[in-house]
């Protein structure tokens, strides 16, 4: 545990040069924002996805207008879900990667920048891998399923803690 006057020594440190003392808020701030999107839109994406499951489970069957032939509430239901969902989820995933590049480069952690990339390439190859198998009939496959992979990775990364915090409380 810390003594008073090393604590006192780093409150005195961050009272005397503030914009350290915000540039670290700010950065909680941005990781703490980057958490909670990426819990959002992993949670958006299962729902599509599961919806997309239940569609394939519930035998719906569309016709050429894209709505279900036989359109009882439920398998409409499902219908909207799954492409609200997909449709959002694809968005968020977006505002999600962009985010999580933003707070990685601006910590300089080009480590996870690269990670972040990487997951985002790997999700537009997966899209285009699904979207073969999507098209060749009917199946459980959501065409959102390779995004998960950017939120998942952005929330790891979110849940990192700071290389400086850790250094300043060892060093108390």
């Amino acid at each position: 545990m810390a003594s008073y006057p090393q604590f006192a020594r780093y409150v005195g440190d961050i009272a005397a040069n503030p914009s350290t003392a915000a540039k670290a808020n700010w950065r909680q701030v941005m990781k703490r924002i980057l958490l909670i999107g990426s819990i959002v839109t992993l949670v958006v994406l299962g729902v599509a996805i599961i919806s997309q499951a239940l569609v394939v489970a519930q035998g719906i069957i569309y016709g050429s207008d894209g709505l279900p032939v036989d359109s009882t509430p439920l398998a409409l239901t499902l219908t909207y879900t799954t492409f609200i969902g997909g449709l959002l989820g694809a968005f968020l995933c977006l505002v999600t990667g962009v985010l999580g590049l933003v707070t990685a480069a601006s910590r300089n952690q080009y480590r996870w920048f690269v990670g972040i990339i990487l997951a985002g390439a790997l999700a537009a190859a997966g899209l285009f891998g699904v979207a073969w198998i999507v098209l060749s009939g009917v199946n459980a496959i959501s065409f959102v399923a390779p995004f998960t992979l950017i939120p998942l990775i952005s929330g790891f990364y979110s849940l990192r803690p700071d290389a400086d915090i850790v250094q300043r409380t060892s060093a108390i």
